[in-house]
C-alpha cells in the first residue's frame, strides 16, 4: 500500500494550505487594525490626561506666590506700619489734643496690615486646599 499523492491531490492540498494561510493573514491584519485603533484611543486618552495635568499645573503656577514676592510685600507692609507708627508718635508729641486721633490712626494702620496678612494667608490656604 503506497501513500503517494497524485498531482491533483497535491494541487488541492497546496490550494487549501494557501487558502488557510490567506485566511490567517486576513485575521492577523484585522487584529492588527483593531490594535492600531486601540493604541490610537489609548494615546488620545493619555494626551487628554497630560493636557489636563498641564492646565492644572499652569493654574497652580499662576496662583503661586513666590517667596521673594511674599517677603517683599510683607516688608512693604511692615514699612507702612512703621511709617504709620512714626506719624502717630509725631502727632502724640505735638499736642495732647491729637493723642486719641494718633492712637486710632496707628491702630487702624496696624489693623489694616493684620487684615492684609490674614487675607494673604486665607488666599494661600484656599489655593492649596483646592489644588
Amino acid at each position: 500500500m503506497t501513500d503517494s499523492l497524485t498531482g491533483d491531490q497535491i494541487s488541492q492540498l497546496i490550494d487549501r494550505r494557501v487558502a488557510d494561510a490567506e485566511r490567517l493573514f486576513g485575521v492577523r491584519m484585522d487584529n492588527y487594525e483593531k490594535a492600531l485603533v486601540l493604541q490610537a484611543v489609548e494615546y488620545e486618552r493619555r494626551l487628554n490626561h497630560l493636557n489636563g495635568e498641564h492646565a492644572t499645573l499652569t493654574g497652580m503656577r499662576d496662583a503661586f506666590v513666590l517667596r521673594e514676592v511674599y517677603n517683599k510685600d510683607l516688608e512693604r507692609l511692615y514699612t507702612e506700619r512703621n511709617d504709620a507708627q512714626k506719624i502717630a508718635e509725631e502727632q502724640r508729641s505735638q499736642s495732647e489734643s491729637y493723642k486719641i486721633t494718633a492712637q486710632r490712626n496707628a491702630m487702624g494702620a496696624t489693623m489694616g496690615m493684620v487684615l492684609a496678612v490674614v487675607g494673604w494667608g486665607i488666599t494661600l490656604l484656599f489655593h492649596f486646599v483646592h489644588n
